[in-house]
């Protein structure tokens, strides 16, 4: 029952009803995301959003949670190529996303979490690469975007297991991830369909590595 209900959207979306009902199917399957958990709930998710970003072509959201999907695909997908392939699919996603007026400091937030399912397939080799080059991506989106929680908690957890030598550690990046809550806690958006998610993740980060370093 769980997979008819992620497959009805995929085949009931016709590029009419989307165009009728924008803001009643973007809210549906927002409500799905809601509840995905396996690589074929994230899969169908990303398709819809798909079609629902090439029919409201002059709407960034599609394409921000299709890009979304496909990274919490990337995740938890098995094999080094397969995940590579997911997020270069997500990365195009991010570049459609920002070609109709994406925030900046949203689509970051989503690139340096491509960068991290990357590293994820090989810490060691890939880490001395994106581990920076992530780092100075969110660095300057907070410099942008300094009340946009995303970009400090992601700056905060890239930081954290960033080695010391190199300008991370605990020290640095606990402020970081603490900050990201307040801002969470106050933050507002009039936009419905806006990103809010990442305060329950940045609470439970920072439980975990206050443990860790007591």
């Amino acid at each position: 029952m769980k997979k008819l209900f992620f497959i009805l959207p995929v085949l009931l979306l016709g590029f009419n009803l989307i165009g009728q009902d924008y803001a009643g199917t973007m809210q549906s399957c927002l409500e799905q995301l809601g509840s995905a958990a396996t690589e074929s709930d994230y899969s169908e998710l990303a398709t819809t959003f798909e079609r629902i970003g090439l029919a409201e072509q002059d709407k960034w959201h599609p394409f921000y949670y299709q890009a979304f999907c496909l990274i919490a695909k990337g995740f938890i997908a098995e094999g080094a190529e397969k995940k590579d392939q997911i997020i270069d699919a997500a990365e195009t996603a991010i570049k459609k996303a920002a070609s109709v007026g994406g925030p900046e400091a949203e689509l970051a937030v989503l690139q340096a979490r491509a960068n991290q399912a990357r590293l994820s397939v090989d810490p060691v080799t890939r880490g001395m690469q994106l581990g920076p080059k992530t780092t100075m991506l969110l660095a300057e989106a907070r410099a942008k975007a300094p009340d946009n929680p995303r970009v400090t908690y992601l700056l905060g957890q890239n930081i954290f297991y960033t080695p010391a030598a190199f300008g991370g550690g605990p020290e640095k990046a606990i402020p970081l991830v603490e900050k990201s809550i307040e801002l969470f806690k106050n933050y507002k958006t009039d936009d419905p369909f806006a990103p809010k998610w990442g305060q329950e993740q940045a609470e439970a980060f920072l439980k975990s590595v206050n443990k860790e370093n007591r």
